[in-house]
């Protein structure tokens, strides 16, 4: 029987580990969340559920961020299932 987890759930790392590396990536350009929402239309809040590790973006979200990021999303996803940070 399959097991369900939420994304919320600490034993998962690749939310975790996505958002600090969407979080990395934006201010690493010196962008605030507002600034991001501007460039992105992605709610501010929203935004910090993801670069917490609590939001479950899209797939549709994650290119957008990338893609604005100036960011491939392969690197984004790169080893998420081995946590380095």
């Amino acid at each position: 029987m399959p097991t369900y987890r939420y994304m919320a759930d600490p034993g998962l790392p690749h939310a975790k580990l996505f958002g600090a590396r969407i979080r990395a990536r934006r201010e690493q350009l010196g962008w605030t969340q507002g600034e991001l929402f501007e460039k992105t239309g992605i709610t501010n809040s929203y935004i910090s559920h993801v670069e917490r590790g609590l939001g479950n973006p899209s797939l549709d979200i994650m290119v957008n961020l990338c893609d604005v990021l100036g960011v491939r999303i392969a690197d984004i996803l790169a080893d998420v299932g081995t946590p380095s940070a």
